[in-house]
């Protein structure tokens, strides 16, 4: 090889990010374009916290709590986020996740908190 494109440096959020380049060989002879596709999310999902069932008007429950975490990502999507947490007996209690990106990317903490269960 004579030579070759130079690297292609991608830092810009987005999909499907096109990169080519092409080489020589001594003689002058050029290779075909060889082209990648790249997808970079360097932002965090946010993520939620729902306790079901709601509590009464009073703010209590007579049967244990469900929290759930979802997440949403406007690029890369969602790959998974904390399991649901069952919360039982007990007054002033709380439950936090979190979720990630199919990047990688961790959102910060969701917390569903001042869940009171009397059963």
């Amino acid at each position: 090889m004579a030579s070759c494109t130079a690297p292609a440096v991608l830092s810009t959020e987005g999909a499907g990010q096109p990169a080519s380049g092409t080489c020589t060989d001594s003689a002058g002879n050029v290779s075909a374009p060889a082209t990648a596709t790249v997808d970079i999310d360097k932002t965090a999902p946010t993520a939620t916290a729902t306790a079901t069932p709601a509590p009464n008007a009073n703010g209590w429950n007579n049967s244990d709590v469900t929290v759930t975490f979802t997440g949403t990502d406007g690029l890369s999507g969602i790959a998974s986020c904390t399991t649901p947490a069952v919360l039982g007996e007990g007054a002033g209690q709380s439950a936090s996740g979190t979720c990630t990106d199919n990047a990688g990317n961790v959102s910060g903490p969701a917390t569903a908190s001042d869940i009171n269960v009397d059963k």
